[in-house]
């Protein structure tokens, strides 16, 4: 298991807003199945925030369809660089 200790950052990633940059990241809970982490971020505009991250080895993803298509939401997943528009 990870301490929990304070790790410093810098990677970089893009929003539709611009890039955030990862100060700092630190582990606040671990378990062998998941862990989470805290990212101090900077967002555009200098505008500094924590961001929560889940990590797991394995996950499952569902999508809900229907005869007209595919319905998903607007979002952006900065740890893992994705970034969905909602269009099906």
């Amino acid at each position: 298991m990870l301490d929990g200790s304070l790790q410093r950052g810098g990677e970089v990633s893009v929003a539709d807003d611009g890039p955030i940059i990862v100060r700092a990241s630190r582990v606040v809970y671990e378990n062998p199945w998941m862990r989470v982490r805290e990212d101090a971020i900077v967002r555009t505009g200098g505008v500094e925030g924590i961001y929560g991250v889940v990590e797991k080895p394995d996950f499952a993803l569902v999508i809900p369809m229907d005869a007209g298509g595919v319905w998903l939401v607007e979002q952006h997943r900065y740890p893992v660089g994705w970034h969905h528009s909602g269009h099906n």
